[in-house]
């Protein structure tokens, strides 16, 4: 008998691993809602199973799982139909207690190494430790009135705790720090990392681990808005790069680097992905400044496109580890750099940062789906796992439904595409302007 995996279609990343002759996917949909009716669109209806969550009075595009989880009868509808395993894209301490207190088994990378290593202050120690190459770093805690940053120029500000872009300040050393607290979400008597800014890309890279090996993706550029909102950058998504546009003296500093960091982690018996962000300078030289132990906003296409893990199916194995615990091996395999040129891009939709009012109300709704652009914009298919790499090609997803209300910063939409939105720059091209442009709920 297959063993029953449950998994939401919602978060794009587990419904681009494909079954297995051991398991099978069962979808777990949230009842009368946008991603419902996308979902029976497509999905075969004996493995397509409905919760309800009618009681939360929110958008459901704005629901966390542990809302799911807590005001849903999601526990009801997996133990109905036999389901012990749930694929699900980022561990938290709630969902581990959560699983344990349900006897469910979890397909994620484990909380505990997003604890120990999405802590910036420990991960820094971490590469100080073992030599590896970073940014000039201190720890620095504020008090009111006193201006400690330690570095002349521009200071990299980090809460030791946030995710992604949020928690990360550009701070200028001669700025008033009482005045940056209150515009921003700086806090006194608080501990940061500080680092001095190196100035360069910056890119991302995900080092894939389980038992036996240590597999590199290709990297991608980090790309941001022209604006800045309270002190931070607007994040809009990334950029694969093509390895004809890496060098070689890059692409060895990137295994040596990545290699030994990959071996810190097998040591320690991490398991999954760890994404890690780096900066590069004019010279080619390389500063990492953090991990996160999740899946990242890349991750829908490495799991799609296994060129960008150079040909190995780290889906397949990551389901199969998660599922059957093993020991790990003494012994691994260090993956080289990945030998493709793939393009693609994502695409956070939120860009309204020059709407007046805070809040806005959605007056246009698209389907979500495959679209193409050859010829045009064009819908092609509800069934976002046809995404492939055909010309121009992207894949949309969004939640949101007609009349409901959002800031101008909430993230309504997404969309992955294989061909690219970017500059070399990281600045957003005409193809992304296009994007933007046809998405627009305001009309």
């Amino acid at each position: 008998m297959k063993t029953k995996i449950g998994l939401f279609p919602r978060d794009r990343d587990s419904i681009m691993s494909t079954e297995a002759d051991s398991y099978e996917f069962c979808y777990l949909v949230a009842k009368n809602t946008a991603e419902s009716e996308w979902a029976h669109k497509f999905l075969p209806e004996a493995k397509t199973l409905e919760f309800d969550i009618q009681s939360i009075k929110k958008n459901y595009s704005c629901v966390e799982l542990s809302e799911i989880l807590r005001y849903s009868d999601i526990v009801n509808v997996l133990k109905k139909n036999k389901i012990y395993n749930l694929y699900v894209d980022i561990a938290t301490e709630e969902l581990d207690l959560w699983a344990n207190d349900n006897n469910i088994n979890l397909i994620v990378t484990p909380f505990k190494f997003r604890k120990i290593y999405e802590d910036k202050i420990y991960f820094d120690e971490i590469l100080q430790k073992n030599t590896l190459s970073k940014p000039e770093s201190k720890i620095v805690e504020f008090q009111k009135g006193i201006n400690n940053l330690p570095y002349e120029g521009i200071n990299v500000v980090q809460d030791p705790y946030s995710a992604g872009g949020e928690g990360t300040y550009f701070v200028d050393k001669e700025d008033s720090l009482d005045s940056l607290v209150s515009k921003t979400d700086l806090k006194y008597d608080q501990k940061y990392l500080v680092r001095k800014f190196v100035t360069g890309k910056t890119y991302g890279i995900t080092v894939f681990i389980a038992s036996g090996m240590i597999v590199l993706s290709s990297i991608r550029s980090q790309c941001f808005d022209k604006s800045v909102y309270r002190g931070r950058n607007i994040f809009l998504g990334i950029q694969w790069i093509p390895r004809k546009d890496i060098s070689d003296n890059l692409v060895k500093k990137i295994e040596e680097q990545f290699h030994q960091v990959g071996q810190i982690l097998y040591k320690q018996n991490f398991f999954g992905f760890a994404n890690f962000d780096f900066i590069v300078d004019e010279v080619e030289d390389l500063f990492i400044i953090e991990c996160n132990a999740r899946f990242s906003n890349a991750t829908v296409q490495q799991l799609k496109f296994k060129e960008l893990s150079g040909g190995i199916d780290i889906s397949e194995i990551f389901i199969n580890q998660s599922i059957h615990k093993q020991a790990y091996k003494q012994s691994f395999d260090l993956s080289g750099y990945p030998d493709t040129n793939f393009e693609g891009s994502t695409i956070k939709l939120n860009l309204y940062p020059e709407l007046k009012n805070e809040k806005f109300t959605i007056q246009k709704v698209f389907p979500p789906g495959i679209y193409n652009v050859t010829d045009g914009i064009k819908f092609i298919d509800s069934d976002i796992r046809k995404f492939s790499d055909h010309p121009e090609m992207f894949m949309y997803y969004s939640d949101v439904q007609f009349g409901e209300v959002y800031t101008k910063f909430a993230e309504i939409g997404r969309i992955v595409t294989n061909y690219r939105l970017y500059d070399n720059s990281g600045t957003i091209n005409q193809s992304g302007e296009n994007l933007i442009n046809y998405f627009n709920y305001l009309n």
